[in-house]
């Protein structure tokens, strides 16, 4: 009978380890996006439109119920750096996912991004965009400490 209650006990301590796997599907590097953990500097690593060249890009989510935020860019628009700022809104669609919108400051138009972003990856230290309509156009974002002093000099 003793024999029996220590086989039971480790027939059903076996299954209870079964249930765990490896699946890293809650790895703690998947994050959910939020406004506290998109804050911060992510440098433009990949740009599937970028052709030969790809420009420095720098976006700068500030912390803050303001949801502001800068992007500081070089080779984009022009050979100097510039920098462009104004607001962010993240909203979670059912379908597509998390996906980002802004609007510029600079008091032109409607001052709306061109287009929405959907954010395919996420994690400490990457994000990827892919254009909301346009699955073929993705940019991929590395996280930095800061922008480099040189991009914030504009002339």
């Amino acid at each position: 009978m003793k024999n029996l209650f220590k086989l039971m006990l480790l027939f059903i301590l076996a299954i209870s380890f079964q249930g765990c796997s490896d699946d890293d599907s809650f790895s703690s590097s998947k994050l959910p996006v939020t406004y506290y953990s998109i804050s911060g500097v992510w440098e433009l690593q990949e740009w599937s439109g970028a052709g030969e060249k790809l420009p420095e890009v720098y976006l700068e989510f500030l912390r803050g119920s303001e949801r502001k935020y800068n992007i500081y860019t070089k080779g984009l628009n022009t050979m100097y750096p510039d920098v462009v700022s104004g607001t962010y809104e993240l909203k979670k669609d059912y379908y597509k996912g998390d996906v980002i919108t802004g609007k510029y400051d600079n008091g032109k138009g409607d001052g709306k991004w061109g287009n929405g972003y959907i954010i395919t990856t996420f994690s400490e230290d990457v994000m990827v965009w892919v254009v909301d309509g346009n699955k073929s156009d993705s940019y991929t974002y590395v996280r930095v400490d800061a922008v480099p002093e040189d991009m914030k000099y504009i002339p």
